[in-house]
């Protein structure tokens, strides 16, 4: 304050003065340590600065240094995951009950340091000092409380999984600390080991988390912490015994992620970049939804996925609603992370500052309008960050934004119709949540069945809970955080453990026949006269082939037996061009007709049972008893997925159990899409293998585009010959038959492709996971074993669907 400035003058402006937070607590722990911090390997820290890099860690404010960390050099790598390794033996060995204890241990001692935590994670990554201490430490005692719960039932819940094994946590500068729960906890409470890389800026905030839990008596080894850049990263991503990577970070690191772990069979969780929409319908409460804007768009200074990015606003209402927000970002003060009275801060780092302020000069000096706060508000310095909002946002506007750039800036633009918005919503290559304000239930709730994301918020924002899941799809992520889906990212199927490579001596191509020489590919064999030609299906279908081209396929004795198409890229572009039309419908069409579809399936099927036993008998050589059998086995996996489609096997969550969040919450499942399925090779059960990996997919509305095995194709075609006689929309079900190696790839490629399914060939996954870097599509390795079991089931409804969790407030007249 100026000396000359009178109480008179402060009493006119009514201007706040900085009230600034004590952050004590975080610098004497640096003090402690000497600010010197160093990579946490076996429960004590590596010191080792000879062959070590070393970096600075500095104050956001006043850039001066908080401590200096050293990196973790090649050798420290190679122990921190030998000493994980190790510990698993042990801890994976020990009684869920005793595990639990550690769990429950950890939690009480974190909230004993809630805030040591919360003023380190706002001293070191610039973060306003109350979004730690109101919301990511209380999260991560939640998180640590319920995966003590968790730990105590895995053995009675998950009876026929088990721990992966060694799980790598990478986090950026970007992620916030409740994030470190996400990672950490579900990982010890499912038997696993970790290995946590945080970025170099949050080191502190790792290695003091490390810190309280080795406290807390965690056993030496099961939680280490590397500090390093992206060498370190990348040489413990690819390091063999490794067994789950979970990345929190920008999507373009991600893709790294998965191109490095391509045909290594690790696991992989992702939590990347988004664009999150905020629908504002004009029945809701504009007040409201203009400090939830305000609140969500600038936590952790909008520097983290799920912020709002992007706000739709009814057009009735549009102009009411910008005044009104105009009003309140005039009202935004800029200042110190420690300030109370301050809104935001710091960006993460100079370069965001700066891009920021160049986008809002562009907009403004382009004619467009920006709200902002007013420039006397603002602080002189360049890290400081400025929250925008760019009113009626061109599409230039947003393809500036539409990248992996993590730009806290706020695109406002007006829709019609709810409809409109939802297709608006939709268009993004990103999934991740979305909120939606409005006092029509009924219709939030049918725009948020329709919105393409993990999570959405009605008439509230930021709500997190450790026993709902939370995660992305498209290039915003992979997998699911938190709930039963969450423990199941850390758990394999113990049957598993077995190799799920091709039937030994059975090569894909062993029954497909060389052409005859001379011969064109339509031509006669040199061995006999081809029985019959069949052609691709697509759409409902038959198609021939765009290349003109086919492949003799032979019978279990060698000799010519059928002709059939050898698809290309443009058959592939049709077929799922035809299930991307059609699988919308199907979803929509409802469970029950879905069961009623199957069910006619499954008896069209049986009709046709002894003819196709005689086919079988010529092709693959069965005995009549055995074929019989298998004909058999088919109608009762199609009753049996007929019977699943409107049967949830995991729990729903109905209310979350912190009471005093004021809110509940539903988890429905949406089907994924359209999903590839590279029919595995079997010369024992040709016909249930290909039928039990798609029945599941298309009973829980997904459409299907499918490569059969070229060692024998012809039961996929019998299977679409009894679809179009059962009721089955077209575009459902689609066949391609061809390599499986080049149109696989043309499928994990294909942006439109939702996930594919494929067999364990480590050459071919390698193959497949490359080419869906892009999409980052999900790449799963199908179970080939009919099973009625219920960790079949799970996991066929867990790799089928995506989970929704759809957050609504409660509590107005029974809430206290």
């Amino acid at each position: 304050m100026a000396v000359n400035e009178s109480i008179a003058n402060i009493f006119e402006s009514m201007e706040y003065g900085p009230v600034l937070e004590s952050s004590s607590l975080a610098k004497a722990w640096l003090d402690s340590k000497s600010r010197k911090l160093y990579s946490v390997i076996d429960g004590e820290s590596r010191v080792s600065e000879t062959l070590s890099e070393i970096y600075e860690v500095n104050d956001f404010h006043s850039s001066q240094q908080l401590a200096v960390v050293a990196e973790a050099n090649p050798v420290e790598v190679e122990l921190a995951i030998k000493a994980s390794r190790t510990a698993f033996e042990r801890w994976n060995g020990s009684s869920p009950y005793v595990r639990a204890r550690h769990l429950y241990n950890i939690a009480r001692r974190i909230q004993q340091h809630a805030s040591l935590l919360a003023q380190m994670e706002s001293l070191v990554r610039g973060v306003q000092a109350r979004d730690p201490r109101e919301c990511d430490v209380p999260n991560l005692i939640r998180t640590f409380y319920h995966h003590a719960g968790w730990t105590q039932l895995v053995a009675l819940e998950f009876e026929a999984w088990q721990a992966r094994g060694v799980v790598l946590g990478i986090t950026s500068h970007l992620t916030p600390l409740k994030a470190l729960g996400w990672l950490v906890a579900p990982a010890l409470a499912s038997g696993c080991t970790v290995v946590l890389k945080p970025s170099r800026q949050a080191a502190p905030v790792a290695l003091l988390l490390a810190e309280i839990c080795l406290d807390a008596g965690l056993p030496l080894g099961v939680l280490n912490v590397v500090v390093g850049g992206s060498k370190v990263a990348q040489s413990l991503v690819a390091h063999p015994l490794v067994d789950k990577v979970v990345f929190l970070g920008t999507t373009a690191i991600g893709r790294c992620v998965r191109q490095e772990t391509a045909g290594t069979g690790k696991s992989l969780t992702l939590v990347m970049s988004s664009r999150t929409p905020m629908i504002v319908l004009e029945s809701a409460d504009l007040d409201s939804a203009c400090e939830a804007l305000i609140e969500s768009a600038w936590y952790n200074q909008g520097q983290v996925p799920w912020a709002v990015t992007d706000v739709y606003v009814q057009q009735s209402v549009f102009k009411v609603f910008s005044e009104k927000l105009k009003m309140q970002m005039n009202r935004l003060r800029v200042g110190h992370n420690f300030d109370k009275m301050a809104d935001t801060g710091y960006t993460c780092d100079v370069v965001t500052s700066e891009a920021v302020r160049d986008l809002v000069s562009n907009r403004r000096s382009s004619g467009s309008e920006v709200l902002t706060i007013l420039h006397a508000a603002v602080p002189s310095s360049c890290r400081y960050l400025v929250p925008a909002v760019v009113v009626n946002a061109t599409n230039e506007s947003n393809v500036l934004l539409d990248d992996d750039w993590p730009m806290p800036v706020v695109m406002l633009n007006p829709f019609r119709t709810a409809k409109e918005v939802t297709s608006l919503a939709n268009n993004s290559k990103y999934s991740l949540a979305s909120s939606i304000w409005t006092q029509d239930f009924s219709l939030a709730e049918e725009i948020a069945q329709n919105l393409k994301v993990g999570t959405v918020w009605i008439n509230c924002v930021n709500k997190f809970d450790a026993g709902v899941p939370f995660g992305a799809s498209r290039q915003s992520g992979v997998g699911r955080i938190g709930g039963r889906e969450g423990m199941l990212e850390y758990l394999v199927l113990k049957s598993h453990g077995a190799s799920r490579g091709q039937v030994e001596g059975v090569a894909p191509s062993t029954r497909a026949l060389p052409l005859a020489e001379g011969g064109s590919s339509g031509g006669q064999a040199t061995r006999g006269m081809v029985d019959r030609t069949y052609k691709l299906y697509y759409g409902g279908a038959n198609k021939r082939p765009d290349g003109n081209s086919t492949i003799i396929v032979g019978d279990h004795q060698g000799q010519p037996y059928a002709l059939v198409p050898d698809g290309n890229r443009k058959d592939i572009r049709n077929a799922v061009e035809a299930a991307h039309k059609a699988q919308p419908g199907w979803s929509r069409s409802g469970a029950h007709f879905r069961a009623q579809v199957l069910f006619y399936f499954a008896e069209n099927l049986d009709l046709r049972k002894e003819e196709f036993s005689k086919e079988l008998t010529r092709l693959v050589g069965l005995s009549e008893k055995a074929a019989i059998k298998e004909l058999n086995q088919c109608v009762e996996c199609l009753f049996f997925w007929a019977s699943v489609c409107d049967k949830c096997p995991i729990p729903q969550c109905q209310l979350p159990p912190l009471v005093e969040s004021k809110v509940s919450v539903s988890i429905s499942y949406d089907p994924r899409g359209v999903i590839g399925v590279l029919s595995p090779a079997s010369c024992t059960s040709p016909l249930l293998t290909p039928l039990s990996i798609i029945a599941p997919a298309i009973a829980l509305g997904n459409a299907v585009v499918v490569v059969p095995d070229m060692g024998c194709p012809l039961p996929m075609f019998w299977l679409c010959q009894v679809a179009d006689t059962s009721d089955l929309p077209a575009g459902v079900i689609n066949v391609i038959s061809g390599a499986s190696d080049s149109l696989g790839a043309i499928l994990a490629n294909h942006h439109d492709v939702d996930s594919l399914w494929c067999s364990d060939t480590k050459d071919l996954m390698q193959v497949f996971e490359s080419s869906s870097c892009w999409s980052m599509k999900q790449v799963w390795r199908v179970a080939e074993d009919w099973s009625q079991s219920k960790a079949y089931h799970t996991e066929f409804f867990l790799n089928s669907t995506l989970s929704k969790a759809i957050w609504k407030p409660v509590g107005g007249i029974f809430g206290n």
